[in-house]
């Protein structure tokens, strides 16, 4: 065993975090269809393929040392024993459409903890073969730590695996090395301003009357959703935060026809989904007696270009956030005006400048965080700070892959998290397909007593809203 490099800090606080039982990882999803002739070689190839993956992205090959201690390190294991990565599920009723076999296929494993550091790789991989006419097609969830791999690279794993599939022995983007990729903080040079440190440290240590008096903006979070006063109990059955999940695939049309609207207005969809977000959550909490016209969203940012590697697919995880307050007007109805899409539009603006930068993103603050543990266990018993977190993965090109197998669905979506937002809510497109939007929230953190139905709510205005644009 090959020790490579100590952990980053921000690495330390995603091993903490699920160390501690805080939070269990990111989950990529994707149908394959083949040729009806790929089913009777179908295991071995599934299983040649995930070993070509293994020997393509190191990351699936490595092990946190020392998860514990105060100074924990990767190292790469010789070999990998595919029986403790790989589980085949028994499919579910045939006669279910494909939302309903996703959702059956989720539920079956999404409240499993992965291995513990330092034991082996911490990542599975979920087959679940359907039914389907003159074809063969399954669905493979990725399922991982958060530690070394985000969103991009969940997604990446899938873009192996169906180049595989297809006979292809070598990646878009080989790592000649073949050693993980450095961390977000080794991998650029992330600044922060004096201007930019002092506002955070005001707002932490120094009541608002006096933060106001330096001419900081400080958002009154009594005005603004951010779930229930208290977080739930902290004990749990499988010693990870239960995950509730709401699953919506959107048709391809409805998506086209969202993205031109956008462009009309010199916005993005992101932008427009997030608006939509808070206004279906401020329309479900007032039919249940909560009035909020506040919410602070908190969106995924890569941060790749940023730090001069726009064109890297390899595994990392290499992401920030874009912080921002979305107003909901008290009596709005459910046309979006043009006041609407202007602030759409400067929300748009703002997360672009955001991706495009190295200088004060939030998470280069962590290393200003003398004891990490021990702030990741006050966050967990304090309220949350935002409403909800979103994450927008753009299209998966199911079909760039020359050969029978083709992606014609996929998600990506992460667990319930104690020291979270409410709920966070995953899209992901696959090119010439459906758009899929996934709710997940550690349950009981919604502050509502009817979870599931709020959610299914909130989603169906959400469905709504896309296909009202204009």
């Amino acid at each position: 065993m090959k020790v490579i490099r100590s952990a980053s800090v921000n690495e330390r606080r995603w091993i903490l975090s699920e160390t501690l039982g805080m939070s269990n990882g990111i989950v990529s999803v994707a149908t394959y269809t083949g040729a009806q002739s790929d089913r009777g070689q179908l295991h071995a190839s599934i299983e040649k393929a995930i070993n070509r993956c293994v020997d393509e992205h190191p990351a699936l090959r490595t092990i946190v040392q020392d998860a514990d201690g105060g100074r924990p390190q990767f190292a790469q294991v010789d070999n990998i024993d595919l029986t403790q990565h790989l589980e085949y599920i028994k499919s579910p009723n045939t006669a279910q459409d494909e939302k309903q076999q996703i959702d059956a296929f989720i539920e079956a494993f999404h409240d499993t903890r992965l291995p513990p550091p330092g034991t082996q790789p911490q990542w599975r991989i979920y087959i679940s073969e359907t039914q389907a006419k003159d074809a063969c097609r399954f669905h493979l969830a990725f399922a991982s730590s958060h530690v070394l791999i985000d969103g991009l690279s969940s997604l990446s794993f899938q873009s192996t695996f169906l180049r595989s599939m297809n006979g292809f022995e070598t990646s878009e983007n080989p790592q000649p090395d073949k050693t993980i990729l450095p961390s977000i903080e080794g991998a650029g040079k992330l600044k922060i301003s004096w201007s930019y440190l002092l506002s955070i440290l005001f707002k932490e240590f120094f009541p608002s009357w006096l933060v106001k008096a330096f001419g900081v903006k400080v958002d009154d979070l009594t005005k603004v959703w951010t779930g229930p006063k208290s977080r739930p109990s902290a004990e749990f059955k499988t010693g990870i935060p239960p995950t509730g999940f709401e699953l919506a695939l959107i048709p391809d049309t409805t998506v086209q026809r969202a993205l031109k609207v956008c462009r009309i207005h010199d916005a993005r969809l992101t932008g427009l989904l997030n608006f939509l977000i808070a206004r279906a959550l401020h329309k479900s909490l007032k039919a249940r007696g909560q009035t909020y016209d506040n919410f602070i969203v908190g969106t995924a940012v890569d941060l790749r270009k940023a730090l001069g590697h726009g064109n890297q697919r390899g595994m990392a995880n290499w992401v920030s956030a874009h912080i921002e307050t979305i107003t909901v007007a008290e009596h709005e109805d459910d046309n979006i005006t043009d006041e609407i899409w202007e602030g759409i539009k400067q929300s748009t603006a703002g997360l672009a400048k955001t991706a495009k930068t190295a200088v004060d993103q939030p998470i280069a603050l962590l290393k200003y965080i003398s004891n990490l543990k021990q702030w990741l266990e006050s966050r967990a018993i304090q309220p949350s700070t935002a409403s909800f977190g979103t994450s927008n993965l753009g299209a998966f090109d199911g079909t760039a892959s020359e050969g029978t197998w083709k992606v014609d669905m996929a998600l990506l979506y992460q667990s319930g998290n104690r020291t979270g937002t409410p709920f966070d809510i995953m899209i992901t497109s696959a090119k010439n397909g459906s758009m899929s939007l996934i709710i997940t929230w550690w349950i009981g953190m919604l502050g509502v007593s009817d979870e599931k139905v709020f959610m299914r709510e909130i989603m169906a205005e959400i469905k709504a809203g896309l296909e009202r644009a204009k």
